[in-house]
């Protein structure tokens, strides 16, 4: 049993993530409770969670949705940062450390012992280059939240799904 102060921990979430990712997240840490209580709504007709009584009666019933017809996808007018090149560009350079990443194209370039960091603020393009050394990634903002999100869709159910995306990155 843990116990939480979840009026500070709902204000520090609800100022750093978004709802979705805290959805996520909850998710992907009550899993295991999540899957007993649905398992044991599955063996029984009746059910006792912390002192709340849950009882099925009779079998559910599905209504049958019409889909929407097709439509053509709708296209934003606003310029994504993914249909434009890095602003900066970098070439030849030795590069050691701390090098962010975000918004640089790095061209025959030499990465030693480098700590890269990607926010996913804006496009990265790494042509030619060479990396030795300790290289490691640090993943910051939106990418660290995507990441996230991936973590918890893989070992939240969506395994298949999220294969299916890396063998996707893989094959281009």
């Amino acid at each position: 049993m843990c116990y939480l102060n979840f009026e500070l921990l709902l204000k520090y979430l609800n100022a750093t993530w978004s709802w979705v990712t805290l959805a996520a997240g909850a998710l992907y840490f009550f899993r295991r409770e999540i899957r007993a209580v649905l398992k044991r709504l599955a063996e029984s007709d009746k059910v006792s969670i912390a002192g709340v009584s849950f009882e099925a009666k009779g079998q559910p019933e599905f209504e049958q949705v019409k889909s929407a017809p097709p439509t053509a996808p709708v296209k934003s007018s606003a310029p994504s940062a993914l249909d434009r090149p890095p602003q900066h560009k970098i070439v030849g350079m030795h590069l050691t450390g701390r090098v962010q990443m975000d918004d640089f194209h790095y061209e025959k370039c030499s990465f030693q012992d480098a700590i890269l960091e990607y926010a996913g603020t804006a496009p990265v393009s790494i042509v030619n280059c060479n990396f030795n050394g300790s290289i490691q990634w640090n993943f910051k903002g939106s990418a660290a939240m995507t990441l996230a999100l991936m973590k918890a869709l893989y070992h939240g159910g969506f395994e298949q799904s999220m294969e299916l995306t890396f063998a996707d990155i893989r094959s281009k």
